[in-house]
This record gives C-alpha cells, sequence and structure tokens, in this order.
C-alpha cells in the first residue's frame, strides 16, 4: 500500500466515560468478531495483523477501592491500534491513558481494542456502527470509548478531491488553498457528525465525558523525501481546515476538542513532529504516544454533565469515582405511525396545510408525499441531482416547495409532481425555505452566510440578507406569523430578524456558545425560540432581544424547535435521537418522545396542535401523539 493511502493520522478521539451519545459507501466487507477475552491494564498483544488480538487475563469486577472496573472500547483506524511493524517496542496512548486513569481514579479499566490497521476510512467505521449489532453493543456497555477515524479521508489521500482533482498519487500542492481546503473538510462534516452522535445515543442518559482530538500533519520535515516548500503552506492550510471541521462536528454532538496538532506541530503549526514520529513517519513513536495520552489525561475524568471546569486534579479524581445516575424519569410516547422509504437519512419533514398529508426531505434527494392516516407513499420528487434539505407545502397545499445541495430550489404540483419552476439564483448549497404567509415569496438560507427573499411569480431575487459570517451555513428561517419579519439561525451562533422588503437587519439575538440550528415564532410573534448545538433551547422577547428562558439540555445538541399552535408547549429535537416537550410557562419537561435510532434533525406539530412530526437520520419521519 503507498504511503499516501496509509497516512492514518489521528483525526478524531473520542472519550466517553460512563457515557450518555450519511450515507455510507464503502468499508470492511464483514467486521471481524469482538473477542470475548479482553485486557486489563495491559498492552494489547500484537503478534499478528488481526486488528482484534486480545490477552486472556484475568478480569477484576472492582478496583482495589471496591469500586466497579471500567470498559474501554476502541474502534477506528491504524493510530491507536499501535502495530509493532508500525513502533517497535511502543506503548501505545491508549493503554498509557489507561494507566493515567487507573492511577488517578483508582479503577481498573478493562480494554477492548478494535480498532483496525486496514486503512479503515470514515465510510468504513459508519458501516460498522450502523450495521454491527456486535460492535454497536460494545460501545453501548462501555465506560470509555476511543475513535480514531479520519487521516485516510484528508484530502491528499483521496481521489476527487477539490483541491487537485482524480488522483492522491503525487499531489499538486500548487492547487491546495484555504478555500479547497475547506471545502474538501465539509465533504466529511455530516459523516463525522453522524459517527459522533451515534456513539453518543448508544449511551444517551448516562453520565458521559466526551473528548476528541485533532489531527497532526507528518508530511513537514519527511526525513529522506523532497518535500518541496509550497507543500509546507498546502499540508498546514488542509490540517486547519480538517480540524476546524472536526471539532466544530465534535462540538456539535458535546465533545471537547483536545489539541493534538500543536503538541505535535508547535504553535505555528509547521514544526516538524520529528521525534514524534515512528521510522514511518506517520504512526505516533514511543514519545508521541505518551504526548496523546497526556493530553487526553489532562482533560481529566469527570463526566460533563456533572463538572465543568473542574478546578483541579484533585476535583477531578474525586468526582470520577462517583458518577451521578441517569436523569429524574419523564414519560415518553412511542411513534404511531412511522414514515420509511427513504434511503437516507430525513433532513425535513412538514405538514399539509389541513394536516393530512407529510412531505419530506432527504439525502438520497427523492422528496416524498405520504398520506397521515395510512403513512402509504403517494409520491414522489426528481429532478433533483444532490441531497435534498428542505420539502415544504405552499399556504394554499397545492405546491410542494423543495431545496437542495444542488444549489437548486424547485416548485411542484403536491397532486401530480410536476416541476413547475426551477429556481437557480443561489450560489451554493440551499438549506432551507419557508413561504411568506401570503405564498407570493419565498426566503431560502444557503451555506454562504446568506438568505434570499425571491418572487415565485417573476423567480427575481429581490432581497439578499447580508449580516451572518461570511461562508458560515444559514440553517433555518421562519417568517413572523404577521408576514412583517424574517427570523434566521446560523453557524455563526446567532439568530437575527431581518425586515423581508429592505434586508435590513432589525435584531441580532447573541449567547449560544455554538451553531444556532433552529429557530421558530411563537404564534403571536412577540417570542423568538432557538436550538444550539450547544445543546440548550432558548426563549427571546423579539422587541428587545433579551433572553427570558433557557430549557434543559439536549445531550450532544439540540436540533430543532417549534412552537405548538396555542403557544403554550414548545418541542425540540436533538442529537440525543428523541424529541422533547416543554410547558412553556414553567420550562418544565413533560414528555419524551422516544424510539428514533439516530439524531432527530426537526420536529414540527401538526396544524390542530394534536400531533408532532420529526425527522431523523435513522431515515425514517415519525407522527407522534402529544398528550
Amino acid at each position: 500500500m503507498r504511503r499516501i493511502q496509509w497516512k492514518g493520522v489521528l483525526a478524531v478521539v473520542i472519550m466517553c466515560l460512563v457515557l450518555a451519545a450519511c450515507s455510507d459507501t464503502s468499508g470492511p466487507a464483514s467486521p471481524t468478531p469482538i473477542p470475548t477475552n479482553t485486557t486489563v491494564n495491559q498492552a494489547n498483544a500484537q503478534a499478528t495483523d488481526s486488528p482484534l488480538t486480545a490477552i486472556a487475563s484475568p478480569q477484576p469486577t472492582t478496583s482495589p477501592a471496591g469500586a466497579a472496573a471500567w470498559s474501554l472500547v476502541v474502534v477506528g483506524d491504524s493510530i491507536p491500534y499501535n502495530s509493532p511493524e508500525d513502533c517497535p517496542g511502543c506503548t501505545g496512548f491508549v493503554d498509557r491513558y489507561v494507566t493515567a486513569i487507573t492511577k488517578a481514579t483508582g479503577h481498573f479499566v478493562k480494554v477492548q481494542n478494535l480498532s483496525q490497521h486496514n486503512g479503515l476510512n470514515t465510510d468504513g467505521l459508519l458501516k460498522e456502527l450502523q450495521s454491527d449489532a456486535v460492535r454497536r453493543d460494545a460501545l453501548a456497555n462501555a465506560d470509555i470509548i476511543i475513535v480514531s477515524i479520519g487521516g485516510n479521508d484528508i484530502a491528499w489521500n483521496i481521489n476527487d478531491d477539490p483541491c487537485d482533482g482524480p488522483t492522491s498519487d503525487n499531489p499538486d500542492w500548487s492547487k491546495f488553498n484555504p478555500t479547497c481546503a475547506a471545502a474538501a473538510a465539509e465533504i466529511f462534516r455530516p459523516k463525522l457528525e453522524s459517527v459522533y452522535s451515534q456513539i453518543a445515543a448508544l449511551r444517551a442518559g448516562k453520565a458521559t465525558i466526551f473528548r476528541t482530538t485533532d489531527r497532526y500533519n507528518d508530511w513537514i520535515g519527511w526525513p529522506g523525501h523532497d518535500v518541496p516548500p509550497e507543500a509546507i503552506s498546502a499540508t498546514h492550510d488542509l490540517v486547519d481546515a480538517w480540524n476546524a471541521m472536526v471539532c466544530k462536528a465534535a462540538q456539535a454532538n458535546g465533545f471537547t476538542c483536545a489539541d493534538i496538532y500543536h503538541e505535535f506541530n508547535g504553535s505555528d503549526g509547521i514544526t516538524p513532529a520529528a521525534d514524534l514520529l515512528a521510522a514511518d513517519y506517520t504512526h505516533p513513536s514511543d514519545k508521541g504516544n505518551e504526548v496523546i495520552a497526556g493530553v487526553l489525561a489532562a482533560l481529566g475524568y469527570v463526566p460533563t454533565s456533572t463538572a465543568a471546569n473542574p478546578s483541579s486534579a484533585a476535583t477531578m479524581s474525586a468526582q470520577a469515582t462517583e458518577l451521578p445516575t441517569a436523569e429524574a424519569s419523564v414519560p415518553s410516547s412511542t411513534a404511531v405511525m412511522q414514515f420509511t422509504g427513504h434511503t437516507e437519512r430525513v433532513r425535513n419533514a412538514s405538514f399539509s396545510p389541513d394536516g393530512t398529508y407529510v412531505v419530506t426531505a432527504a439525502g438520497d434527494g427523492v422528496p416524498r408525499i405520504w398520506d397521515v392516516v395510512s403513512g402509504k407513499e403517494l409520491r414522489q420528487f426528481k429532478g433533483h441531482t444532490n441531497a435534498t434539505d428542505c420539502a415544504i407545502f405552499s399556504p394554499d397545499g397545492k405546491t410542494v416547495l423543495t431545496t437542495s445541495w444542488d444549489q437548486t430550489v424547485r416548485l411542484w404540483d403536491a397532486a401530480t409532481g410536476k416541476q413547475l419552476l426551477l429556481f437557480t439564483d443561489n450560489k451554493d448549497v440551499v438549506r432551507k425555505a419557508v413561504f411568506s404567509p401570503d405564498g407570493k415569496y419565498v426566503v431560502n438560507t444557503t451555506d454562504d452566510g446568506t438568505a434570499r427573499v425571491w418572487d415565485i411569480q417573476n423567480q427575481k431575487t429581490i432581497v439578499l440578507f447580508k449580516g451572518h459570517a461570511p461562508g458560515t451555513h444559514v440553517n433555518r428561517v421562519a417568517f413572523s406569523p404577521d408576514g412583517k419579519t424574517v427570523a434566521t439561525s446560523g453557524d455563526d451562533r446567532t439568530a437575527r430578524i431581518w425586515e423581508p422588503r429592505t434586508g435590513k437587519e432589525l435584531m441580532v439575538f447573541r449567547g449560544h456558545t455554538d451553531a444556532v440550528a433552529g429557530v421558530a415564532f411563537s404564534p403571536d410573534g412577540k417570542n423568538l425560540a432557538t436550538a444550539s448545538s450547544d445543546s440548550s433551547v432558548r426563549l427571546w422577547d423579539v422587541a428587545t432581544g433579551k433572553e427570558l428562558r433557557r430549557l434543559a439540555n439536549h445531550t450532544g445538541g439540540a436540533s430543532g424547535v417549534a412552537f405548538s399552535p396555542d403557544g403554550k408547549y414548545v418541542a425540540t429535537s436533538g442529537f440525543d435521537d428523541m424529541a422533547r416537550l416543554w410547558e412553556l410557562q414553567t420550562g418544565a419537561e413533560v414528555r419524551r418522545f422516544i424510539g428514533h435510532t439516530d439524531a432527530v434533525r426537526g420536529v414540527l406539530f401538526s396544524p390542530d396542535g394534536k400531533y408532532l412530526l420529526t425527522s431523523s437520520d435513522d431515515d425514517t419521519a415519525r407522527l407522534w401523539i402529544v398528550d
């Protein structure tokens, strides 16, 4: 295998302790079964190339202090595998980290190192997480989880990347720049978000500590190879863009991003890793493994749900041994209808104005209409050439509007499926859209930091909202009930209100610490609700911009929010695979809607307020009764 295809540099390490948590095109054809035996505070035996070698040894059930032993499961690529061929005689960072845990907390740690030395990429790991019940069970029962993935996906390792084109054999460094580097990284953000959210979901409701590490650069200073000067700048751009994407995806799901990059490559990011890399100048050396373990250990061993920013190592150790129980019980409901047929995650689902039909948009690029009573698929809309992100009925219910990653917005006849309009003014991925209350205008959001108001009859842009940080995703959009203002939410951690006729920015809502995914007006238009990847859902006064209330967290991040038609309740969706119902007056959680097997991306009340509609990464939309 060429070195450039085996540059399995650590891109993601997720550590979940007594843990609370798109498409797949490749991966191992038949995952190796998980071994029965596990190691306990010992390095994995590595006499063969099997990725699942284990040492048979006594399995203590309690630590010296009487506390139960913890279980650590590792999945991913060759970095945590620590092959003796890569680094003879080295002690891997997993085992060093285990030693640090035991020393700090007094707990024994049982290890199942299921990482693979076979060029595993993100798609391959996704396939395992989605289809391998044995591995999922191991993760679900782990107290600590480490994931290493992504080194085989970075632009210089893959073909057809946005930078130098169809081959990865000999990168043309002159073609790499920050713009294409960011585009190359963005391709993998949905996949890595899915990795994080799926793993987090397997331990939902349990005390959790989340960790991820960024990627180091092993091209700079590669001994015996003529690495041109332009490669230094190019690889720096690629690693910076990749790390920004990884950390963003991780933080959106509740993970803390540990900085390995600058430990290996200095504060400038271009210092050769030298003695931190093994002889192959790809995998960590013994010293490099020690550094990685040290970075992880420095972050402590306390679930983020119980102790934020502990003041000392002593505090961390003490708290780590007393892990909290799950949240207090809240009544839950199961779905009364499941809309099944999409082959990729359902990104959006909406009711018809009379509540008798549902329309869905999904990653498979084919929006569909469903009958609410029977759950039967009635119609497909074919024409988009990439994933669809939104599908909504017009106010009169006669047409359906869809948005797509193919940069188009399309209008369809709801009864026949015939395309009526193709809007091509957008120059980037189109996310969500909304009709004006009178049905004459549409506002759609894009990934270039803007939202666009356009006239349906003339098919022309009339206003462009510019205010969100340039190049950031504008995620959701909502018209006020009176049609006089528009609200948008973005990855720049803000929500904003605009005057749709002029494009004037009227109000900016600041306070979230991560991307704002969802936004909704209350029925009277006086309040705005926002849902964020920082896990919070917040209520704001539209007139003053003041934050009025903060609802409890969705583990791993909140993705959507909706008001009930009577304004008494707020429904939220999140990466904990569920939707939740909150009483607005008290802020109390009154019900959970449980059944999805992956992140819930959106939530919406039926027009009469009796039902809740959810869309999920598990490729389904579901209907629930609101008690």
